[in-house]
């Protein structure tokens, strides 16, 4: 299943002392661990990207379990985890004779004109 779940690729990221998995963005501040408050440097750093869409709602719902974190970093995560309810629809156009379908996902369809 990890195999359908995750990309292998490389990304930026920021690596300090006793930290080599590295800090996303939102846990540096100043160029500092917000834990630790150890210097960080930014490196490209191997790794997976997981397809967190199959579990945005499991995620968000743990969020709130986390005790110590910073209501910023929290609400960060949340922001970058998102959680959207809306629809699906298509607008058909035709280039140089061949017909296609441009995909749109809304999440206010109450607002899209076709």
């Amino acid at each position: 299943m990890l195999r359908r779940a995750s990309l292998p690729r490389h990304a930026g990221g920021q690596l300090g002392p006793g930290r080599p998995d590295g800090a996303r963005n939102e846990q540096v501040i100043d160029g500092r661990g917000w834990r630790s408050n150890a210097i960080v440097e930014r490196r490209e750093i191997p790794g997976y990207y997981l397809r967190i869409t199959q579990y945005a709602d499991e995620l968000l719902d743990s969020l709130e379990k986390l005790d110590g974190w910073p209501p910023q970093v929290r609400a960060m995560q949340e922001n970058w985890i998102g959680r959207s309810t809306g629809v699906n629809f298509g607008f058909p156009y035709e280039i140089d004779g061949e017909k296609k379908l441009l995909r749109v996902f809304t999440t206010a369809p109450t607002r899209s004109a076709a």
